[in-house]
């Protein structure tokens, strides 16, 4: 069983305004590390993202074998790929998501931000009224 722990890793304090979780493994693949890095509130600059103060968020396992069979190897990955929360900005081609609404979602695997952050930018396909995914959950029943 993989042992892990937790870092604080900071980096330059110009435009830094929250932090995130994210985890390193080490080459032995025996331990993992789990680190809070400061990262960028970044606007919305592309046209079909949507900025998402985040509410909740699932810490799910972290499958490594799987993102190396994908070739997905980096020295610090996302944590946290299942949230909700409120939509704070839309890109200008966003037609479905207007500012203020509670959206749920699932953030693919090449995220580069982590659903364990207090604002994520996210495309709007990754994403959902939470009205709507429990009416379609719920026809999947009836």
């Amino acid at each position: 069983m993989a042992a892990a722990k937790a870092l604080a890793v900071e980096v330059a304090p110009s435009q830094v305004t929250m932090k995130g979780l994210y985890f390193q493994q080490s080459s032995t693949n025996e331990e993992v590390t789990f680190v809070f890095q400061e990262k960028e509130n970044v606007p919305v600059t592309e046209d079909n993202f949507v900025r998402v103060q985040v509410k909740a968020c699932a810490l799910s396992h972290i499958n490594t074998k799987l993102l190396a069979e994908m070739k997905m190897e980096k020295d610090f990955f996302p944590v946290g790929r299942e949230v909700s929360g409120i939509v704070l900005e839309v890109g200008r081609k966003v037609t479905f998501f207007q500012p203020d609404d509670e959206v749920v979602g699932i953030l693919p695997l090449d995220s580069e931000d982590p659903g364990l952050c207090e604002v994520i930018r996210v495309h709007e396909h990754y994403l959902g009224t939470w009205q709507s995914v429990l009416q379609n959950y719920i026809s999947l029943f009836h």
